[in-house]
């Protein structure tokens, strides 16, 4: 009889225990990226396009454009 209460209590201690430390792989980690992403603020398009200065004879046109992605230099 005791050894069923012994097995009984561990089924109960090991998934509670398990919730109440969890593993290191769900810990939040430090970016190893982040010293590579530039902390500068976001620009229009039309304000990249003015602030870029080009040889004469050359010309800027804008082949796509997401609002929604502030730095896509950042993603490559």
């Amino acid at each position: 009889m005791a050894s069923g209460t012994r097995s009984k209590l561990g089924s109960l201690l090991f998934p509670i225990l398990l919730l109440l430390a969890p593993p290191r792989c769900f810990a939040a980690q430090a970016d190893p990226f982040a010293e590579n992403i530039r902390l500068t603020p976001w620009h229009s398009p039309a304000e990249e396009r003015g602030a870029l200065k080009v040889p004469e004879g050359f010309e800027i046109q804008l082949v796509a454009s997401e609002p929604d992605i502030h730095k896509p230099l950042n993603m490559a």
